[in-house]
């Protein structure tokens, strides 16, 4: 089909590959086609195209959200053939995985790399973004997701410095030091948007470990990544779906309260989770606030629709609070009404 057209006119190249590819598995839903496409690309066409990043972000997103394997294997093939141009004597004896880890090791390196001073930085931001998620979303599709979740310090290595407790051995030039480094981070995280966020806190959802620090920290450095942007060019906002991974997160804490049967535990999880609920029924309000403040409220077009509760969060929300509270016993007051009326919301209330 590809060959049937005029001699005359000339080959199609690599980004009309590309968006045929696109085309083909995002919209037509056709896996058939998309191998048409590739065929055509490898064997057919003369002289033949090497697939790229592009190409296989394609094939990897698209086989994670149709969850066809036989299209994922496709995508790492593709950028095997890619690795084995650059590195011939290792790509062969790399695995999946490996493969997988070396290739968002290398992007988070690119994003950190990134100067945000250029005027080009935000084009070269999102195509990295879009690269580091697909591969993180591939692994907690295909339920790996602790894969996914321990690259959080690759991407943010001084939200480490977070968790460890201070001890003595802190001198004031160490502690300096570490909140500069973390000012800096604060205002790299606002240029990438909330998708990252949500890819990563999904991944800790999934993974068992959410009751852990590190999830509490990222939800830290998201909220403020979020109000930083508000005073920059580009503002945003967390959507719905990190605000519900957020309040899954609670309740696995929840839940590690009860197994260890410590009530503190599955009290700060109690509060985290409304806490949760208030910061996102009460956004839109603090991002007018934060406009108001600079003199840019006819800016809030630019930060768009705010999150809402959806479905998902409904039900994130209700297997947290419809827990029996620990003081319930004591107090015998009836916190799985109070949970479960805290979303009778009226609609339209939120927009």
């Amino acid at each position: 089909m590809l060959n049937s057209r005029s001699t005359s006119m000339p080959p199609i190249d690599l980004h009309a590959c590309n968006t045929l590819l696109h085309y083909s598995l995002r919209h037509r839903r056709s896996p058939a086609f998309a191998g048409i496409i590739l065929k055509h690309m490898v064997e057919e066409r003369s002289p033949p195209l090497q697939p790229d990043s592009t190409t296989s972000n394609i094939l990897l997103r698209s086989g994670t959200l149709m969850r066809d394997s036989a299209i994922a294997q496709k995508a790492i093939a593709a950028h095997q053939l890619t690795l084995s141009d650059n590195h011939s004597n290792t790509a062969a004896s790399v695995s999946i995985d490996e493969l997988h880890d070396s290739t968002i090791i290398a992007l988070c390196q690119s994003l950190r790399s990134v100067d945000l001073t250029l005027p080009t930085s935000r084009a070269d931001i999102t195509r990295l973004l879009y690269s580091l998620t697909t591969h993180l979303m591939h692994y907690t599709a295909t339920g790996r997701p602790e894969l996914a979740s321990k690259h959080l310090f690759t991407l943010f290595p001084e939200l480490a410095a977070t968790l460890p407790p201070m001890t003595s051995n802190n001198t004031d030039i160490d502690i300096t030091r570490d909140k500069k480094a973390l000012r800096k981070m604060v205002v790299r995280a606002s240029k990438y948007g909330p998708m990252i966020f949500a890819v990563l806190l999904n991944a800790f959802s999934k993974s068992g470990r959410s009751g852990g620090r590190q999830v509490k920290a990222l939800w830290g450095l998201a909220q403020q990544a979020e109000r930083h942007s508000w005073k920059g060019l580009n503002p945003w906002v967390l959507g719905v779906e990190a605000y519900t991974c957020m309040m899954r997160c609670w309740e696995w804490e929840y839940r590690r309260g009860v197994k260890k049967q410590r009530e503190e535990v599955q009290a700060m999880a109690m509060r985290g989770g409304m806490q949760c609920y208030c910061d996102m029924k009460d956004v839109r309000e603090k991002v007018q606030r934060v406009l108001a403040e600079i003199g840019r409220e006819y800016r809030m077009e630019r930060v768009g629709s705010t999150p809402d509760v959806d479905a998902g969060f409904v039900k994130a929300a209700l297997a947290l609070f419809m827990q029996p509270h620990p003081a319930e016993q004591c107090q015998n007051t009836g916190s799985r009404a109070t949970g479960a009326a805290m979303y009778q919301l009226e609609p339209g209330t939120r927009k």
